[in-house]
This record gives C-alpha cells, structure tokens and sequence, in this order.
C-alpha cells in the first residue's frame, strides 16, 4: 500500500485537489434559497450545541440568532473550504518539487488557490440570486495562504523518513595519516 502510494503520489495529490475544487463548485452553484437554507440550517446546529437552551426557545428567538450567526458561519465556511483547498494544493506542488524542480512552491499553491478563488466569485455572479464579492475572495485568499501555511508547517515537521534518506549522502574524504609541510 505504502508503495502504491509513494507511486502515485502525484496523481493521488492531484486527485484531491480536484474533488475538493468540485465541492467548492457545488456550493458556488447553489441558488441563493438553496445557499441560505444550508447556512441557516448549519448555523442553528451550530447554535443547538453552543448556545445553551437554544432548542428550548421560541422560533422568532431562534430565527434572531441563526440570523445574526449567520454572516460569521457563512465566511467561516468560505475560509475553512479554502484552506483546505490551499493545504492540499501545497501537498499537490510539494510531490511536485520532489519529481521536478519546481522554484516558489508555497507562492504557485497560493496563486492557484487564488486565482480559483477569483473564478469562483465570477462563477457566483452568474448564479441567480448569487453575488461576486470582492470582499469573500480576500477570505478565500487568506484561507488559502493559511492552508498554504499548514502545509509547510507539516511537511517541515513529519516528512517521512524514507523521503528524508532520499537525500543524497554526502561523504567526506578521510583525512591522511601524513602532515603537510610548508
């Protein structure tokens, strides 16, 4: 198994990335009625475990609440999925630089991340009652710059060690018995 995937490490990587850019493109597709059911009905489970005695009270209290939670579940949703989508792009141009010589790899992650963000909001603006917001692509780019983060983050701390005596071993020559004179 460990085999299959040290093989296909490039396709699986890539492989992720796009299943994870389809996810964010379902939600991107989505109405206006249809996103804001999702974010309410998020929102109130969200509400039911950290507000205490939230399911006990009256639907206009109830209402008042997912409404003001609303907006901050909404662009934590919009951060988190980017984030993701920046940790496995990294992933993605980290197998990627170890096959070819790939310069600035946190910075492609990043651009890609981004750019898929900007297209994202222009697909938005063509989804009926959907908006493009300058201001959700600024999320979607910090989240990704984040994910970018994490990625370096992990793979500086728990790159394997089959991939670290990959490295090429150095050997030093040996010093001779005899002293040079001057």
């Amino acid at each position: 198994m460990r085999l299959f995937i040290k093989r296909n490490a490039m396709a699986i990587a890539l492989f992720l990335v796009l299943i994870w850019a389809m996810v964010i493109f379902s939600f991107s597709a989505a109405d206006a009625t249809d996103s804001s059911k999702t974010s309410n009905g998020v929102t109130a489970f969200l509400c039911s475990l950290f507000i205490p005695g939230f399911n006990d009270m009256s639907e206009i209290a109830k209402f008042v609440i997912i409404r003001h939670f609303s907006l901050i579940v909404r662009k934590t949703a919009h951060f988190t999925e980017y984030m993701i989508l920046g940790f496995l792009l990294y992933t993605a141009v980290h197998v990627l630089q170890k096959r070819r010589s790939v310069r600035y790899g946190p910075v492609l992650a990043w651009l890609t991340g981004t750019l898929y963000a900007v297209s994202d909001e222009v697909h938005q603006h063509f989804v009926p009652g959907r908006a493009m917001k300058l201001f959700d692509m600024l999320i979607d780019s910090s989240g990704t710059l984040l994910g970018v983060a994490f990625g370096c983050l992990f793979f500086a701390l728990y790159q394997s060690p089959e991939i670290a005596c990959h490295k090429e071993k150095r050997i030093r020559p040996q010093k001779s018995g005899h002293k040079k004179y001057r």
